[in-house]
């Protein structure tokens, strides 16, 4: 096992990393959509969403780090999960269930290639029933399906699993 200077192992290191990068995705895409939503309300929190999501995604990836999210119940049809991470959505679902005030986490590296994956849930928000809850404004809905006409993100209530962070580095 490899250590730094510090004593931390590398692992150690690509958790820290990784978890930071899912932070800084959920704090600037919460911080985008609190200021488009005064700005202009929750349609334009829609748009700003459509249209920022992905940079903000993009510009905290690099040539080793891939930094996305995903859901059970997407918005966008390019979030679809892979096999692995739907069982990782179910069994966050699950663990939500149990313990609602700890926010559930996972990780797996793979042996052969070095690949370090780390998934953390996105919990849902007061605010997110907006757009992702069960009682969704008309014009809201208009938007919603104007910008995603494959939207599968509705029904949610606070506390439900919405979706997660997933970070990947590749060495």
């Amino acid at each position: 096992m490899a250590f730094n200077s510090i004593g931390a192992t590398s692992e150690d290191n690509q958790m820290a990393q990784a978890r930071a990068k899912a932070s800084a995705l959920g704090g600037s895409l919460k911080s985008a959509l609190q200021t488009a939503i005064a700005n202009g309300g929750v349609e334009n929190g829609i748009v700003v969403c459509h249209e920022v999501a992905g940079s903000l995604a993009a510009k905290l990836s690099d040539e080793n780090w891939q930094v996305g999210r995903t859901s059970l119940k997407v918005r966008n049809i390019k979030n679809t999960p892979e096999p692995w991470a739907s069982a990782n959505l179910q069994v966050f679902a699950e663990q939500l269930t149990a313990m609602p005030s700890r926010i559930p986490e996972a990780s797996y590296r793979d042996p052969q290639t070095g690949q370090f994956t780390y998934m953390r849930a996105i919990v849902t928000q007061p605010v997110c029933t907006a757009c992702h809850g069960n009682d969704i404004q008309n014009n809201v809905m208009e938007k919603i399906q104007s910008l995603y006409p494959h939207d599968q993100a509705t029904g949610f209530k606070t506390g439900d699993l919405r979706g997660a962070f997933i970070v990947t580095y590749t060495p």
